[in-house]
């Protein structure tokens, strides 16, 4: 599994125990995402980042590559984190 985005979030997952990141910007996203390894199966990347480039995201994806948007300040409100949820899942969780 791989972080691709800001390097401050990038940051945050190395300290939660991801081991690897890449920094990328709006401008080096697609030049990033073609220089990813192949043994990376699992790819998150920063919600900002994922949609300046969805036919790379697509190719990924079709590789069998399992491409996950981070919440960022561009989106990622509760409504989009709890849809995230029930797709991985299949059901969703109900606040008290």
């Amino acid at each position: 599994m791989i972080y691709v985005g800001d390097r401050l979030t990038s940051v945050g997952f190395r300290l939660a125990g991801l081991r690897k990141s890449r920094v990328a910007s709006e401008a080096s996203i697609k030049t990033e995402l073609s220089r990813l390894s192949e043994g990376e199966d699992i790819i998150l990347i920063a919600n900002k980042l994922f949609i300046k480039a969805p036919n790379e995201i697509d190719g990924l994806r079709r590789s069998g590559k399992i491409v996950v948007p981070i919440p960022d300040e561009t989106g990622g409100d509760e409504d989009y984190i709890d849809d995230l949820v029930r797709k991985a899942i299949g059901f969703e969780f109900r606040r008290r």
